[in-house]
């Protein structure tokens, strides 16, 4: 297979590709009391994860003979090789001996693919891209250090020919784009990954507890896991700006014990509310097509929100435990990874429709239009499942293309959901702030599994999960009253300046039960409702989709559209904890394993109608135009008595290329919806009983 001149003919628009996020700042390290990099030694390990989605000629270029044998010993020593020359000090191994100071490095392949681009008859491009990931992570704790995903398309000028006899040519070539993405991502790893240690000493021990000198304006945050000089574990159940409370995982910590947990952010990032994003329900990849992995939608997000976002979004790799197997098959680590990380107390979402690709005819013979389509939309939520702020967008592409000479469409699409990506990140940090200050409100009164709290400016939702803490006072050493959490509850009834709740979990056993003077913190997203006493939740039935034109797949969105603009707290439950749980119950992620909060199923429940019916048909030049009827609508639910409704009726006229039909009329629908519904359907949602 020749190349063009003897070179690789990068696309120029489609290196976009170029992934490359530079995360972490360092400015402010020197206000914190910390311990450098040599403390900490990094494990390469002797492997590298390959999607099983990656053609049969990648996996021969990573094989010592270049045959598929599914060996990888070529790729796993140029990682090996390419590390060791950038990291010289690497661990030889992780046992039980250094395991709490060694982290573990490895690379992961989510896409790796082949596609052919025709310009002539006998002319064509090939293109062969590939995505490449090299995490660090702590094999004890499940946390992920730092994470850096790269795409590269590589360009290919061939010959009809040429590329039929493919074979050996095309393994030389992956293997050679390996390489060089090896020596990318590793260099980028080598100027960005500068971890260091933040230093905690224990002030006190109370009912099982214990309290440290330092919190989140030092970078300790709520899930961390510290380790002492004597090898002891505690995990941090709550931290305030001054201090931490922690509890005992291994060994007997004293006072005066050192704990310390390395990170590679700034403290200004660590200082902020952490956010999970979620996997959708059985796992789903947030983009429905699958055309952009995971890993790089990750990324585009994590660079579109940059520092002024609000929040910072905590790194889960849903590899991990795979990696973690193989560490333990290569050195002489046999503990499996602490069950001891908490969960965030915020969680984020994304769904997509799309993306989609119409080709339409132009009235030059020789020129055509490509056109790339896709909705994208993200809800934050708490801990329950609760939706404090939704938002979606979308976005449209155009190329025009002459003759055979265009971008192919896995590049297009990437492009696509970049934009839209970087638009939905706009929203959420312009629109999401987190109170800076927790409102404190008293217990005025206990009895049984009840507790009273008084809540005059009505922050308490019906179904919210609290928690109760119990003041201390001030602790030498500690420039602030240290309160200590308790018991979680969940807010049953409200009342006129007050709200009730029934106990749910138990904290902290050795403490006395909540009594009156505890406090309940209420530190969250600044979201109000017209009627916290009213919750919502969608039906368990889902949206109804009714007529002769189904939109498949957009039932993912409708949860989504419902949560914006809502005047009465919207819960999206039963999606929400199916995601948590591919988190709380797979041990390689190393999140607690605890009592769920009772689930808030809502007062009431809401139900979407769509339905789409077709009334007529014309075609002319290229192009069909359909005339359709879309109704789109709520049913809100009280019990199984409808309580309120509404709904809209829109005659549509929409035009799609003859043998676009589908992908037209689903992504103009939907934007209908989606534009309609939040505004128009559910901001005039009034229940009156």
């Amino acid at each position: 297979m020749k190349r063009r001149g003897g070179k690789k003919v990068r696309a120029g628009a489609l290196s976009l590709l170029l992934l490359v996020v530079s995360l972490f700042s360092f400015s402010s390290f020197a206000s914190v009391e910390e311990s450098p990099a040599q403390e900490v030694s990094v494990y390469p390990v002797h492997d590298v994860f390959v999607a099983p989605t990656a053609n049969t000629a990648f996996r021969a270029a990573l094989s010592k003979d270049g045959s598929d044998k599914g060996d990888r010993i070529a790729g796993t020593q140029a990682f090996l090789d390419e590390f060791t020359l950038n990291f010289p000090h690497v661990a030889q191994t992780i046992d039980n001996g250094n395991k709490y100071s060694t982290l573990a490095a490895y690379i992961r392949i989510p896409r790796a693919s082949l596609y052919v681009v025709p310009k002539t008859d006998q002319l064509l491009d090939m293109y062969l891209p590939i995505t490449m990931n090299l995490t660090f992570a702590n094999m004890v704790t499940g946390e992920s250090l730092y994470s850096y995903t790269y795409t590269y398309y590589g360009r290919y000028v061939t010959t009809k020919a040429e590329a039929d006899s493919g074979g050996q040519k095309i393994v030389d070539i992956y293997r050679e784009n390996y390489q060089d993405l090896l020596k990318k991502v590793i260099a980028q790893a080598k100027k960005d990954f500068v971890p260091f240690s933040i230093s905690a000493i224990v002030k006190k021990e109370w009912a099982g507890d214990y309290v440290l000198d330092k919190g989140s304006d030092a970078g300790v945050a709520k899930g961390d896991v510290l380790v002492d000089q004597h090898k002891g574990q505690i995990s941090v159940v709550y931290a305030s700006r001054k201090y931490c409370v922690a509890q005992k995982l291994l060994g007997d910590p004293q006072k005066d014990s050192v704990f310390s947990k390395f990170s590679n952010q700034s403290i200004d990032e660590l200082k902020k509310p952490k956010v999970m994003l979620l996997k959708n329900k059985n796992g789903e990849a947030f983009i429905a097509s699958g055309s952009v992995p995971d890993d790089v939608v990750y990324q585009l997000f994590v660079d579109a929100l940059g520092k002024k976002s609000a929040f910072s979004l905590v790194s889960v790799d849903p590899h991990f435990y795979e990696s973690q197997r193989s560490v333990i098959e290569q050195t002489g680590l046999t503990q499996e990874v602490t069950q001891a990380r908490e969960l965030p107390d915020y969680f984020l979402k994304l769904s997509s429709f799309g993306p989609f690709y119409v080709k339409s005819p132009t009235n030059k013979s020789y020129a055509s239009v490509d056109t790339y389509t896709v909705i994208v939309c993200a809800n934050l939520l708490d801990g329950t499942g609760r939706a404090l702020y939704g938002a979606c967008v979308d976005d449209k592409i155009t190329d025009e293309v002459y003759g055979a000479i265009r971008f192919p469409n896995e590049s297009r699409e990437e492009v696509i959901i970049k934009n839209a990506v970087i638009k939905l990140a706009d929203e959420l940090t312009k629109n999401v702030k987190f109170k800076a200050i927790a409102d404190q409100l008293p217990v005025v009164k206990t009895g049984g599994d009840s507790i009273t709290v008084e809540d005059k400016q009505g922050v308490l939702v019906i179904g919210q999960v609290v928690t109760v803490f119990r003041k201390l006072g001030r602790i030498s050493g500690i420039d602030e009253d240290v309160h200590v959490p308790i018991w979680q509850a969940s807010i049953g009834t409200k009342n006129d300046g007050s709200a009730v709740a029934s106990k749910v979990l138990d904290l902290l056993p050795k403490a006395s039960a909540p009594e009156k003077g505890d406090e309940v913190f209420v530190d969250s997203f600044a979201v109000t409702a017209s009627d916290s006493a009213k919750t919502v939740d969608m039906c368990p039935g889902g949206p109804a989709m009714e007529g002769d034109y189904g939109l498949a797949g957009a039932e993912r969105l409708f949860p989504f559209l419902v949560s914006q603009q809502m005047k009465y707290p919207f819960y999206d439950t039963k999606n929400f904890f199916e995601a948590v749980d591919l988190y709380n119950n797979d041990a390689g992620f190393g999140f607690k394993r605890k009592m769920r909060p009772s689930e808030n199923k809502g007062t009431y429940c809401v139900e979407p109608v769509v339905r789409i019916t077709t009334t007529g048909e014309t075609s002319n030049n290229g192009f069909t135009t359909f005339k359709l009827t879309l109704i789109q609508g709520l049913r809100v639910y009280r019990g199984n008595d409808v309580v309120w409704k509404k709904g809209f009726q829109q005659d549509v006229s929409i035009s799609a290329p003859n043998g676009y039909k589908k992908e037209t009329l689903d992504f103009d629908l939907m934007r209908r919806i989606t534009g309609f519904m939040p505004g128009e359907i559910v901001k005039k949602m009034e229940l009156k009983n």
